[in-house]
């Protein structure tokens, strides 16, 4: 049995840059659930309201990533793996090793370990 220490696996700036968009979605629900449980609390509302309410939201909390990592996942793998670690750009048929779109220097092999590894790592 070995005691190699398998290296953390970073989340790429491209994957949180591909959630961008949802954000302010996700942080909305997320100030919902909180503002159920706050009228609960106050007003004494049935628990079955605010079950519905929390279950709602969380389903959308915790939904939406989920479904956009899978997504992101198919992007990837359509790509071959060659996604930009910082914008998400598509590297394929590229020569020249620098993203054209952020000007981020790259080795291919290095950029397709760590996909590759992170998609191993989320279970995608």
């Amino acid at each position: 049995m070995s005691n190699e220490v398998e290296p953390r696996v970073e989340m790429p700036n491209a994957y949180w840059r591909w959630l961008d968009p949802w954000k302010p979605f996700l942080d909305v629900t997320a100030l919902v659930c909180v503002l159920a449980v706050i009228v609960w609390i106050a007003t004494g509302l049935r628990w079955p309201v605010l079950v519905l309410l929390n279950s709602l939201g969380f389903a959308v909390v915790f939904g939406i990533p989920r479904m956009l990592k899978r997504r992101f996942a198919k992007h990837l793998l359509a790509q071959d793996l060659m996604v930009c670690l910082e914008c998400g750009y598509s590297l394929r048929g590229l020569d020249a090793n620098r993203c054209p779109e952020c000007g981020v220097e790259f080795r291919l092999e290095e950029v397709q370990s760590v996909w590759s590894r992170w998609l191993q790592r989320k279970g995608a």
